[in-house]
């Protein structure tokens, strides 16, 4: 039984950990002129995980430790 438990003890610390590892980065893309961009799409670079920015261009996004790069794109602009 002690066992049993020191080991669900680990996995749990092991999995928060990892949750750890991930932060949230929040923003609002908007074009030249300042008027926000709805529906644009934001990844990072390098993977497969993205959003989209909702009618106001605001987005959260939960990105990798190790992860330096977003690109932003939308129908009509060019990436970057």
């Amino acid at each position: 039984m002690r066992r049993v438990l020191c080991l669900l003890t680990g996995l749990l610390l092991f999995g928060v950990q990892l949750i750890a590892q991930s932060r949230t980065i929040t923003g609002k893309v908007v074009d030249m002129g300042g008027v926000p961009v709805p529906d644009a799409s934001v990844t990072v670079t390098g993977t497969s995980q993205g959003t989209v920015t909702d009618e106001n261009g605001n987005f959260s996004l939960l990105v990798p430790q190790g992860a330096r790069t977003l690109t932003f794109s939308s129908v009509n602009y060019a990436s970057q």
